[in-house]
């Protein structure tokens, strides 16, 4: 027994735990073991020279990608060990050009390589959407042929005008810097009209950076994208691709980095959207021209327009600008090349308006000097991972076995002693046939890579080197104005870093007038541009006067009672914000130009006063069904005023004209096509009215309901009145849409009080609570927007039922959702602002409540109109406007603790009790409900859907309240700098809404007070700036 006992297991769980412990580590040490004896003597590319830690583990290249070195280090290896080398257990690098052709060319009889997991895009990726450059080979294909057409030499050749503006614009920038002998960094200004040409071809707008000379805050984003993009390959490099793994080491390694990354497709999918609200009016022929004219044969989605733009921004700007720098810092550093070149360029322009993309083309010494600049530093360095398929390839006569990662980078191939002699020095000639280079292989030079994924837009980078380089040189002498010792090539550019692009560092020059007369375009921009700045000059000074008043920021937003400073429990009366969805004022503020539009119709065209003598529109024509659909799409899903079967039935019956020319019928289908109409062109609305679209088909209407009686039990009639309502609210003419629902509000409470509901058959019942309910929604949508009576539909909500037929309609649980949430919208801002009065209550107990019943209007949404509470994407527009609202309700709940977290003693103090955390809790929760309202509009700030003005008002509010409480105190902060970006984000999308009558002063007052906190300001000065003082408002006193 003893000697049993002896052997007895240890009892405590401390032993239990060490043991089992030491047994784990012990099998982890011979995991790893096994692992590198495979992986060196075992594996199947063992054969393959390289260190012996590139062949047992991926630290290497995490760690070189990590540190944007990853080329060159490759490149050291290559030196060492040959054209073939084991760069990681499972992956292959070559620098032949055997390599290029095998790996990227296609070969007949085989299937091209496809991307390897490892390799990350330029872009994030939208559900189910990929760029093309990710693409599977079907889809790429497909893409390829639809976006070829805008990258054609053909279209290039008529975006020639465009890209000859911002070069004229470069030029004027660089002649102001000549004139006052100024030194200036020239990469910046290559990538200001790289940026600024992409943008312009890409959205039909440029970023502004020449005009401002500085980086738009998007242009910084897609700086951070490149390095979340490498990032997250080099956590697939150490994990596998999609595991759990690699999405934590991705989401602790990126950072803030990845919502950035994020961000610039969102930004991406707002300017493509606008494009497309633009599209119609413009016949200019740029990319998403062409991509657009080829998307329905090619079968391109709107998602693959959006991310393909989004990496047109990303491929068409920082490659050609880093190309553009690399030359001038070479031919810096070689004058002899820089002065034969110069004279070519003189030699063949008689002047400047002479340099054309005809003439450039045929330049040999430029040519020569952008091929081996493009040679001695490819704007993309890295090897483009492939991967061979299962059964093995053959890759420059090396048998591969499948699963293998493979690629060549273009930095170790361009500077292989095998492929060029003096690899490293910069000699246009070996592009000339000059004998000493004849051995060269010119065809290993790919720096666009190659093959049917080689880069689609390396004509356009081309095109503007040609034109950049020629007018840069023809126009000035450039010199060095400083060592540049970042640009020196010494030890594989060890001053540099190369992610997927280049980082490249500054490169000081001084220019100086070449002394021939500038031609007259460039006469005409430096006039301009002195102009500019002679005014800008003027404003700053104006502002510095304005700002020249000792009141501080918190002083302005926190003007309270003596309550609310006192320290005291008691529910102080604090300043209103720009309330809940509108930006209240003067009446003229609201003046939608309707009613003069009808007076100066009828007056001067008093034919038109009867229905019969207008001519007939014949509406059984085949383009009819588009309006019809657009207006099942975005009306009947939101607002079922009735349903399709009844919809279809109206308009058959009239297309075989069933129905009299002046009936109620006839007129609901008018009302049909012209809401239709108006849903369908993505066009902003103006003041003048005869632009709104459909306005001919309401016309026709607006004549048969003169005839109308004002009180009727005829439910057709109600329904056009209430059609009318949301014709005039989707085209933002809120004046007109609120007089047509007070005569239907009216009629329904005439029904309701006379019980005739009660007496009819239940269809009857079901349409008049269609009526009813739509009626509602849109009369608390006008009431929160602005100061009118209320038209008394709500005193008798309880006694209207929701309709309860036909639920299995896709429109009916949107209109339980948007009902309930008017309804809970209008009881919000009860609670907290004061009716007919500029202050809010603070009381916590109430808050809480209304956060309460919010939360549980999200809880009860169903599931097909249930939406994520982040920023992410949404492509179905009414879980998106539910979102928006959601979140702008959040701000208005919690706006009092805002300006309350600004008083004393909270503001600057160390916050211990329950109030004081309360307070600081509620203003975050309004901020950041803020910034998400801001960020998650895009999918349909652009489009007219129901809530349209609700919305814009709605995107106005955030921005001020934002810019009111952004201090722009350490710009180091990133949650300053967040703001700082966003505010401008959204000022850039509101100035596309200045155009709207009601919102042109508003906009007036956030530029005057923007200019005020140091933003940029992306509204026109000189359309929006003119505030009577009568008007003005101080950021104080920013009212209802």
């Amino acid at each position: 027994m003893d000697s049993v006992d002896n052997f007895a297991p240890p009892r405590s769980v401390g032993e239990r735990l060490m043991v089992a412990g030491g047994v784990l580590a012990i099998g982890l040490v011979l995991q790893i073991v096994c692992t590198v004896i495979y992986r060196y003597w075992f594996h199947p590319l063992a054969k393959y020279p390289g260190p012996f830690i590139n062949a047992v583990s991926d630290l290497p290249g995490v760690v070189w990608t990590l540190r944007g070195r990853l080329p060159m280090e490759t490149r050291k290896l290559h030196d060492k060990y040959g054209s073939v080398i084991r760069l990681s257990p499972n992956e292959l690098s070559f620098n032949t050009l055997g390599g290029w052709r095998d790996i990227y060319g296609h070969r007949s009889g085989r299937k091209d390589l496809s991307k390897h997991s490892i390799h990350v895009g330029a872009v994030d990726p939208m559900p189910g959407v990929q760029t093309i450059s990710m693409a599977d080979h079907d889809n790429h294909a497909r893409q390829r042929k639809a976006l070829s057409h805008g990258f054609s030499k053909k279209a290039l050749w008529e975006q020639e005008k465009i890209i000859q503006e911002f070069v004229t614009k470069l030029m004027g920038n660089i002649h102001r810097f000549a004139e006052k002998g100024e030194a200036f960094d020239i990469v910046k200004w290559f990538n200001f009209v790289t940026f600024d040409v992409i943008g312009d071809l890409s959205f039909g707008e440029s970023f502004g950076c020449l005009e401002r000379g500085d980086f738009h805050f998007w242009i910084t984003l897609i700086f951070d994208a490149v390095k979340a993009g490498a990032i997250e390959q080099a956590s697939r490099r150490f994990a596998t691709a999609g595991s759990p793994t690699q999405k934590l080491l991705q989401k602790l390694a990126q950072g803030s980095l990845a919502k950035r990354r994020a961000d610039h497709l969102t930004y991406s999918r707002t300017k493509v959207m606008r494009y497309d609200s633009r599209a119609k009016d413009s016949d200019r022929k740029d990319f998403i021209h062409y991509i657009l004219k080829q998307s329905e044969h090619y079968d391109l989605s709107q998602g693959e327009v959006i991310v393909n733009a989004a990496l047109f921004i990303v491929a068409g700007s920082e490659t050609t600008a880093s190309s553009l720098a690399s030359l001038m810092n070479n031919l810096l550093r070689h004058p002899r090349v820089y002065a034969k070149l110069k004279e070519e360029i003189r030699s063949t322009f008689q002047s400047e308006d002479d340099i054309t993309l005809e003439v450039a083309h045929e330049l040999p010494y430029l040519s020569a000097c952008l091929e081996e600049n493009l040679r001695i530093f490819p704007p993309a360095p890295i090897g483009f991972l492939r991967e061979i398929q299962k059964g093995g390839d053959v890759i420059d006569g090396h048998h591969i076995p499948g699963g293998t990662a493979v690629s060549v980078s273009s930095w170790c191939a361009h500077h292989n002693p095998e492929n060029f002699k003096d690899p490293d020095l910069f000699v246009p000639e070996r592009w000339l046939d000059d004998p000493k280079y004849k051995g060269d292989e010119k065809l290993a030079t790919r720096p666009f890579s190659l093959g049917p994924r080689g880069c689609i837009g390396k004509d356009l980078s081309y095109v503007e080197m040609r034109l950049v380089v020629c007018r840069l040189l023809w126009n000035f002498e450039i010199t060095n104005a400083d060592s540049a010792i970042e640009w020196e090539a010494e030890d594989n550019m060890k001053h540099m870093k190369a992610y997927s692009t280049w980082q490249k560092p500054g490169l000081n020059v001084g220019p100086s007038k070449h002394g021939r007369p500038r031609s007259d375009s460039e006469e005409a921009t430096g006039s301009r541009l002195d102009k500019i700045e002679s005014t800008l000059e003027t404003i700053a000074s104006l502002l510095e006067q304005k700002t020249a008043t000792p009141a501080s920021h918190n002083s302005e937003i926190s003007t309270t009672s003596p309550a609310s400073t006192s320290g005291t429990k008691r529910s102080p009366i604090i300043p209103r914000m720009p309330n809940l969805f509108s930006f209240r004022g003067p009446d003229p503020w609201y003046y939608d130009c309707t009613e003069d539009f009808f007076i100066n119709q009828l007056d001067c065209m008093p034919d038109m006063r009867h229905i019969h003598q207008m001519p007939a529109v014949d509406l059984s024509r085949p383009h009819l069904w588009r309006l019809q659909q657009s207006f099942v799409e975005n009306v009947l899903k939101w607002l079922p005023l009735f349903d399709q079967g009844t919809t279809l039935k109206h308009l058959q019956a009239a297309q075989l004209s069933k129905y009299d020319q002046d009936s109620p019928s006839i007129c609901l289908v008018y009302l049909i096509n012209a809401i239709g109409s108006l849903t369908l062109d993505n066009r902003l609305y103006t003041e003048a009215l005869e632009e709104l679209p459909g306005f001919s088909y309401y016309l026709r209407a607006y004549h048969i309901m003169q005839n109308f009686p004002l009180f009727t039990k005829d439910l057709c009639i109600l329904q056009c009145r209430t059609l009318t309502a949301m014709y005039f609210l989707y085209a933002m003419r809120p004046l007109e849409s609120w007089r047509a629902i007070c005569q239907v509000s009216q009629n329904c409470i005439l029904h309701l009080k006379a019980g005739i509901v009660d007496r009819e058959p239940p269809s009857y019942r079901d349409a008049f609570e269609r009526i009813f309910w739509i009626s509602y929604v849109i009369d608390n949508e006008l009431e929160v927007c602005l100061e009118l009576p209320p038209s008394g539909l709500k005193h008798y909500e309880t006694k209207v039922p929701l309709p309860s037929s036909h639920y299995e309609e896709e429109g009916m649980y949107c209109l339980l959702a948007i009902s309930s949430l008017r309804k809970l919208m209008v009881e919000v801002v009860k609670a907290v602002g004061m009716k007919g009065s500029a202050v809010a209550t603070y009381a916590p107990v109430v808050v809480m409540e209304l956060r309460n019943q919010i939360d549980n209007w999200y809880r009860h949404l169903p599931s097909s109109l249930r939406f994520p509470l982040d920023r992410s994407l949404l492509f179905d527009k009414r879980r998106a406007y539910l979102r928006c609202q959601y979140h702008a309700l959040i701000v208005v709940v919690f706006w009092p603790f805002v300006p309350r977290s600004k008083e004393p003693p909270y503001n600057g103090r160390y916050y211990i009790d329950e109030e004081s955390q309360r307070i600081i809790q509620g203003s975050k929760e309004c901020l950041t409900a803020c910034r998400d309202f801001l960020k998650g509009t895009d999918e349909i700030l652009t489009q007219k859907t129901l809530g349209s003005h609700v919305i814009v008002r709605s995107y106005f509010t955030m921005t001020m309240v934002l810019l009111l409480t952004f201090t722009g105190a350490d710009s180091s902060d990133p949650s300053v700098m967040e703001d700082r970006s966003l505010l401008e984000y959204a000022m850039d999308n509101l100035s596309h809404w200045k155009v709207v009558p009601f919102l042109r002063r508003p906009l007036a007052e956030l530029e005057r007070i923007a200019q005020l906190k140091g933003l940029s300001i992306p509204i026109p000065l000189g359309e929006t700036s003119l505030l009577p003082p009568s008007c003005a408002l101080s950021e104080n006193s920013l009212g209802p």
